[in-house]
């Protein structure tokens, strides 16, 4: 019995003897954090500045290489994209259109803000050159509208649209001095007979 014991380890081995078996060449924990970049001190990310508008418009970062093509570069197949001018639609027609159009846009807000413009049969009072004018606005592509009338871009210097009455008086519908809560008005109904 006495010879088991003799052999065993003591119960407390030198703390030399315990750094020296279970030493590794693994890097302390403190050293391991300082070679993982996760770790590296932080730096605040530079951002860069486009003014005060922390959402820029799309393609419109200086930064940003890709080319805006110019929807006039078309051409001669720039005709192939242009809606013709409908001359002998009658006047009822076209103002079903225009309410058409106004209502579906593909943009949920353009649609929110354009049939609440025209609703309450605005459409019936306007001559038909202003019809016209407002068909031809229609043809805008969405954002731009979008942008024109919540006062973000302004239209071209070159364009009708720079000091249009129509645009103006969007803009006047945008602002919703009146803070109301705006909803997609109905349609008529139709009876037929």
């Amino acid at each position: 019995m006495q010879a088991i014991f003799s052999r065993s380890r003591p119960l407390f081995a030198p703390v030399a003897l315990l750094k020296r078996r279970f030493a590794t060449s693994a890097p302390s924990l403190a050293d391991a954090e300082k070679l993982h970049p996760i770790f590296a001190p932080s730096h605040e990310p530079t951002k860069p500045s486009l003014g005060s508008d922390p959402y820029p418009i799309a393609l419109q970062n200086p930064l940003h290489h890709t080319r805006i093509p110019n929807k006039y570069e078309l051409g001669s197949r720039a005709r192939l994209f242009e809606e013709p001018e409908k001359l002998d639609e009658d006047i009822d027609s076209l103002r079903a259109r225009l309410v058409y159009q106004s209502r579906k846009r593909g943009i949920v807000e353009m649609e929110l803000l354009l049939s609440t413009f025209i609703d309450g049969g605005k459409l019936a009072d306007w001559p038909l050159e202003k019809l016209r004018t407002y068909d031809r606005f229609l043809k805008l592509p969405d954002w731009d509208i979008y942008y024109y009338v919540i006062k973000r871009l302004d239209p071209p210097a070159t364009s009708e649209w720079r000091n249009s009455a129509l645009i103006n008086e969007l803009r006047t519908h945008t602002a919703n001095r009146a803070k109301r809560i705006r909803k997609m008005p109905d349609l008529p109904t139709v009876k037929n007979t």
